[in-house]
């Protein structure tokens, strides 16, 4: 009898655990503000979170007077400290949309409600790609051949034609091929190891947002077939090398990719 009462109260306490963690939904909260006072401390605080590279190009591209806004601060970790009291998960942050994503049940949604300093709150967007077209092989396509004019430094195979509509190859020519800039990538995944377009690739650094690792291209256990599709070819357009093929107009760039979706 006792056995039957134990395991009566095990399968109540998982159904309650079960049904918690389906009620829980993901939400955007917007904050009020960075929790700075004074224009003086935001400058300072803005410069400490921003590196030299960063300021540096602020001040060649921009009004030297106008590089920091409250943009650059982190979220205040104030605010951070009291969601988390409520028992809600925070999955991502954002200083440029001044919010966090957080994973949090009807009650705690209720509680981050009241707080001051929230400005709104609404529903993560999700989308899950259907995987009808999984594993359909593509008929190749035929491009015209285009050749490289003789003064071109570069043979740019198919590639030309739409690198000389923005007169691409005359910068090549002159030696500006993205070199010292840093070009950062946001989409849905980056698969750069097997392809050869991507073998003189500088990369800098690489990050997953979703999944919170330092993995960008699919992962079998937890992305859709075929979702660094989108990311790669992004890439390549912009930082591909493979002459005769594929030559990007920045392939001399610094790349860091952010898979974000």
């Amino acid at each position: 009898m006792k056995k039957i009462i134990l395991l009566i109260f095990i399968v109540n306490i998982a159904i309650v655990f079960t049904s918690y963690a389906q009620t829980r939904e993901k939400y955007w909260v917007y904050f009020t503000n960075k929790g700075v006072s004074t224009s003086a401390n935001l400058k300072k605080l803005a410069r400490q979170s921003l590196s030299e590279r960063a300021i540096k190009r602020r001040i060649l591209r921009g009004n030297p007077a106008e590089i920091f806004n409250e943009t650059d601060l982190p979220v205040f970790p104030s605010y951070l400290k009291q969601i988390r009291e409520t028992g809600a998960k925070i999955c991502n942050r954002s200083r440029w949309l001044n919010a966090v994503s957080v994973e949090a049940s009807a009650g705690e949604l209720a509680d981050l409600e009241q707080m001051n300093f929230v400005k709104k709150i609404s529903p993560v967007i999700t989308f899950i790609r259907s995987d009808s077209r999984a594993g359909k092989e593509k008929s190749p396509r035929s491009f015209r051949k285009f050749h490289s004019a003789s003064g071109d430094i570069y043979d740019y195979g198919p590639s030309l034609a739409q690198l000389q509509l923005i007169n691409v190859p005359a910068l090549h020519n002159a030696g500006l091929t993205g070199k010292g800039v840093l070009v950062t990538l946001l989409d849905s995944g980056f698969n750069y190891e097997t392809n050869q377009a991507f073998r003189y690739l500088n990369l800098l650094a690489e990050w997953d947002f979703v999944f919170h690792d330092g993995i960008t291209k699919n992962d079998a256990a937890q992305d859709s077939p075929g979702q660094d599709s989108h990311g790669s070819k992004v890439l390549s357009l912009i930082g591909g090398f493979l002459p005769g093929s594929l030559i990007g107009p920045a392939f001399g760039a610094t790349f860091a990719l952010a898979k974000t979706e």
